[in-house]
């Protein structure tokens, strides 16, 4: 048992999950099976290390069914039931961070069950609480579902009178944005790499994404930064290119995701490590500045990197 799955999964919890494990295993929504509990109970006595004599499924046994004889097919369909309530738990644990996915269930919640007052405030409430976020490649995601949310629900009466005179021009805005920030964003890298390596990319995709942007009446101060951000990096760019970027940075950076901070600088370092590496000595001093920033915010905290 101590090479098994469950254990593999407990070695990770800390003593605040492994007490919220006991609470969930204890509550009768999710497990009606009192031994499942027990082993639950049993298991988190050896936490964190779980030494492999004293997990045994023969031990774990003991903890269970104490006087009893061993029997494997029954400890072994309790070891299973006890692995899919952590796995509950994991998925349980993300869920409940991803509060922007449990406002969207809600309303779809609400809109199930007719209760348009509630659906109204609630819509409102998420609206407000994004334009507070700081803002990361799901923003103009949620924004769409948001929009689709109440077009799928709310009469035409009440979006009239809710004063949008034009209500589609929020979703097409939320959409397309959605898609440029998605394919900027996750290709920023990929472009960099290709032009200091021999990868091959279809350069008519990256140049018609900015074409887009370009042409498209929907603009915002995160998709400018994202945009300039692809331009300075690509790795043939123009010093102009990199300076322009480098303002726009500094002035709007604190209003994105850390994650976002994170990838982005990331980003900068490598394309100012490349150009200083082929004589553009002006490039060490600007590296260094990024590190800097780095360190002195913790924003490398926000990576699994040491």
């Amino acid at each position: 048992m101590e090479k098994s799955t469950l254990v593999e999964i407990l070695r990770t919890f800390s003593k605040n999950e492994l007490t919220s494990l006991g609470d969930l295993a204890a509550s009768p929504y999710f497990n009606k099976k009192s031994n499942v509990l027990k082993l639950c109970k049993a298991l988190n006595k050896f936490a964190p290390e779980f030494p492999a004599e004293k997990v045994t499924k023969e031990e774990m046994w003991k903890h269970v069914y104490p006087g009893k004889k061993y029997n494997y097919g029954i400890m072994k369909n309790l070891i299973y039931d006890l692995n899919k309530l952590v796995v509950k738990f994991l998925e349980l644990e993300m869920y409940s961070k991803k509060t922007f996915d449990n406002d969207l269930n809600l309303l779809d919640g609400y809109r199930l069950k007719n209760l348009k007052s509630l659906f109204i405030k609630k819509a409102a409430e998420t609206r407000k609480k994004l334009q507070a976020r700081p803002q990361d490649n799901l923003s103009h995601y949620y924004s769409y579902m948001i929009y689709c949310s109440e077009m799928s629900y709310l009469d035409y009466d009440f979006l009239f009178r809710s004063g949008e005179t034009d209500y589609h021009s929020g979703i097409n805005r939320s959409l397309l944005l959605f898609y440029i920030t998605n394919q900027l964003y996750h290709n920023t890298n990929s472009i960099q790499y290709a032009a200091n390596s021999s990868a091959v990319i279809d350069k008519d995709v990256h140049e018609n994404t900015l074409k887009m942007y370009e042409d498209s009446p929907f603009k915002d101060t995160y998709t400018d930064l994202l945009q300039l951000s692809y331009k300075a990096l690509a790795g043939d760019s123009s010093k102009e290119a990199y300076d322009k970027l480098k303002i726009v940075f500094f002035e709007n950076y604190r209003n994105c995701a850390k994650y976002i901070q994170y990838d982005l600088i990331t980003s900068i370092i490598n394309f100012c490590r490349n150009n200083a590496q082929i004589g553009s000595a002006e490039f060490v001093k600007e590296e260094f500045i990024y590190i800097k920033l780095m360190i002195e915010e913790k924003i490398y905290e926000n990576s699994t990197i040491g």
